[in-house]
């Protein structure tokens, strides 16, 4: 009989269970060591599992290098059925090595309509990460998509790969993409931008930029790209000490208080933007009035307040 879902905490208990016909698996381990033999002992598991539509595999600060990876995401050429994937391996030891296993593996699962795959605080650079996101254009069915490289080592080269990638994902409807603490500057971001805009079909898009070395000029080409995407009705975007997310009806600035905040004007023309909530990181009356005067240029806004908070 097929059970629904399993969920297991703890490794040894899913090693020596059962091998069902289970459509949902939920495997999570939370700050231990995993060994490689460890590692090699749940892969073994994992390949009984033949019919999984849905597998979440959460490895946070187990301390797994790169053979530890390939070995663990070896087993997922098994499942030909799988259409949600996710991958979390928070604060590990993966690096380029690492990365590669996991775009070769990912290459296999072209039913995929969402895969959500969080690498950060590693190890990954230009190669690792050109090899990880090479393998997205292969998923054309992909609808739902979250990546996060936070903290790694992405350059531009890496940059301009992922903005290939993305720029191949044409039927995107929701997309979230973590990629500040890195290295890449305008000509990576540009290269991500440009993807982006072939995204016609996004409706959500939440991205984070910030802390790379990217100039003024990069950080609104993003501005512009945000602009041109004709079904976007929701974006959340952070750049540090900027954070920008606005609905179809709302908009929600969080920004430094040296910043110039809306000096792009793809900002401060889009039709959409009704309701803006301005949040400073201390309160200044004459910094919230000089704001406030360049809010108000928005040409549909019908409602602006500033509240003083160091964080959303």
């Amino acid at each position: 009989m097929i059970s629904q879902k399993e969920i297991f905490d703890d490794l040894e208990k899913f090693i020596n269970s059962d091998k069902r016909d289970t459509i949902e698996l939920s495997l999570r381990t939370n700050g231990r060591n995993v060994s490689e033999k460890r590692v090699i002992e749940v892969s073994e598991a994992l390949a009984h599992y033949k019919n999984l539509i849905s597998l979440q595999l959460f490895f946070y600060y187990a301390k797994i290098g790169d053979i530890g990876v390939s070995i663990l995401v070896n087993s997922l050429s098994n499942f030909t059925k799988i259409k949600q994937l996710e991958i979390s391996l928070i604060d590990n030891q993966v690096g380029d090595d690492g990365a590669l296993a996991i775009g070769t593996a990912l290459g296999q699962l072209k039913n995929l309509a969402k895969l959500d795959l969080w690498i950060y605080h590693a190890k990954i650079g230009d190669i690792g990460i050109s090899s990880l996101v090479n393998s997205l254009s292969n998923f054309t069915m992909i609808k739902q998509l979250e990546i996060s490289l936070i903290d790694n080592q992405v350059g531009d080269d890496g940059a301009l790969a992922v903005g290939t990638a993305l720029g191949k994902l044409k039927n995107l409807t929701k997309l979230e993409i973590w990629i500040y603490l890195n290295k890449f500057g305008d000509r990576g971001a540009k290269k991500i931008e440009a993807g982006l805009r072939n995204c016609s079909e996004l409706k959500s898009l939440s991205i984070g930029i910030g802390t790379n070395n990217m100039s003024d000029e990069g950080y609104q080409e993003f501005d512009k790209c945000f602009a041109s995407l004709p079904n976007l009705f929701s974006l959340y975007c952070y750049i540090m000490q900027n954070l920008f997310f606005y609905l179809l009806f709302n908009c929600l600035f969080q920004i430094s208080d040296k910043e110039k905040l809306l000096k792009s004007r793809d900002i401060i023309e889009c039709k959409n933007i009704n309701v803006l909530t301005l949040f400073l990181e201390r309160s200044d009356k004459t910094v919230s009035f000089e704001h406030k005067v360049k809010a108000l240029k928005i040409k549909r806004l019908v409602k602006f307040s500033v509240r003083h908070s160091g964080y959303v």
